[in-house]
């Protein structure tokens, strides 16, 4: 069975990552994710000028124990984080997200940048054996947009 929407050929004999890829596109060559980290959207799925947004597992619900989630950009790309909830701690020695080796936890999301042209940024989650929390949100623009404000992004899109 043959069934078309949206301009788009989908089979009754593929999975939902197939649909997905189908309806939406590949995920965007210049962002790799492996791990404990998930795509909400990519390509023609994602609102406006996103290109993809990564989360933690489960987000905006708790993400689990002892995850472990890394995400590659390739640049030229502007990121945000739109949300950012971990488990909170002076050095963050428990749960964090990383970019480029500095550390960030609690309620204090990275500061939005910009990967350059040739360059690529490395992200990486990990948590330890207790305490969840909602986790983080990272939009993803290939097109070197400038990314929204955390307010302005939840205003639209919540």
């Amino acid at each position: 069975v043959i069934t078309t929407t949206k301009s788009t050929l989908i089979t009754t004999t593929k999975n939902h990552s197939d649909y997905h890829d189908q309806e939406y596109g590949q995920p965007p060559p210049f962002v790799e994710i492996s791990g404990d980290v998930e795509y909400e959207c990519y390509g023609y799925g994602c609102p406006g000028a996103l290109s993809a947004v990564v989360t933690s597992l489960n987000h905006p619900s708790d993400y689990g124990d002892n995850q472990d989630g890394t995400i590659l950009i390739d640049g030229p790309a502007n990121y945000s984080f739109t949300a950012f909830d971990l488990e909170s701690h002076p050095f963050c020695v428990y749960d964090d997200v990383s970019v480029e080796g500095t550390k960030y936890c609690g309620t204090q999301a990275p500061p939005a940048g910009t990967v350059a042209p040739n360059e690529q940024l490395t992200i990486t989650f990990k948590t330890d054996g207790s305490v969840t929390r909602s986790g983080f949100r990272l939009a993803i623009y290939g097109d070197l947009a400038d990314p929204p404000e955390y307010d302005d992004y939840h205003d639209q899109n919540y």
